[in-house]
């Protein structure tokens, strides 16, 4: 996250860099990060190497600075598409079958483990599994070839292990609010009235301030209009594909996978979802 990788460069603790995060889930950019009243946002993208230290260097220094933003790294799929798409195509197998397999290989170790070593074991799943997340990205062939590859003793503990990932996320937000124990945090609300043009219960990815008396999204205003377009369309895909799952309607299934922006096509669309109906054998789907 913007926050942690602002602190670790600073070498600050993480509650002392406020982030301001907009967006949708995989969707998002942090405009500011403050830390003791001032903004260090410009000061750390202006830093090549800062840039080459996250996986901001996916996207490259020019382009980072161009947009003045932190960029969640999902962004890649959507500002270099092509280039995405021809990696992921290069690849022997896909990331979801890489975790599958992991997952597996995880279920086999652990049978009759003590919880010590259930443990133990466990953190090294982990570690192989966040060396390897989204090693496509690299611009790099020898890393991305080395972080496709990565043996348990040299995986490092990524970002979103150094901060508990989901769960981690999910146990400091519950602890805020049953404790009282005020934390300012990224988190997937309904928009209300925090990001303007979203409707008030789309949900949006934004930076909340939690305490003992709820959840309160802090207000972001007016965004670049580029962001809000995309955060609209692929909103858009989300309110069709919820609609089609109710509905169990091909249809609508096929439209929402033609008006998400990675897509983009009808017959693409068509193609899809047609071969994931049969890989699931949802039989019901008219």
């Amino acid at each position: 996250t913007a926050q942690h990788e602002t602190a670790a460069w600073l070498k600050v603790d993480n509650d002392a860099v406020k982030t301001e995060v907009f967006g949708l889930n995989h969707l998002s950019w942090a405009r500011q990060a403050m830390v003791n009243g001032r903004d260090v946002l410009p000061e750390v993208l202006a830093d090549d190497a800062f840039i080459q230290a996250t996986h901001l260097r996916f996207f490259g220094g020019p382009f980072v600075r161009r947009m003045g933003m932190f960029l969640n790294e999902y962004l890649f799929y959507y500002y270099l598409r092509d280039v995405a798409l021809s990696r992921l195509q290069d690849e022997e197998i896909t990331r979801g079958e890489e975790v599958q397999m992991l997952n597996q290989q995880l279920f086999e170790s652990m049978r009759g483990l003590s919880p010590k070593d259930a443990f133990a074991t466990y953190d090294a799943y982990n570690r192989r599994r966040s060396a390897s997340y989204m090693a496509s990205a690299e611009a790099d062939e020898q890393l991305r070839e080395a972080r496709s590859n990565p043996t348990q003793e040299t995986a490092p503990i990524h970002q979103q292990q150094a901060v508990g990932g989901y769960a981690g996320v999910a146990l400091r937000t519950g602890l805020a609010l049953t404790q009282n124990r005020p934390l300012r945090i990224g988190l997937n609300v309904p928009n209300g009235t925090a990001i303007h043009g979203m409707r008030p219960n789309d949900i949006v990815e934004v930076t909340c301030e939690v305490d003992g008396s709820g959840i309160h999204p802090i207000y972001i205003g007016d965004i670049p209009e580029s962001h809000y377009l995309l955060m609209r369309a692929v909103k858009h895909y989300e309110r069709l594909a919820a609609e089609a799952i109710l509905k169990r309607d091909k249809m609508i299934a096929v439209e929402a996978m033609a008006a998400h922006p990675l897509v983009g096509s009808y017959p693409l669309a068509e193609t899809l979802v047609n071969e994931y109906i049969a890989a699931h054998r949802l039989e019901d789907w008219r």
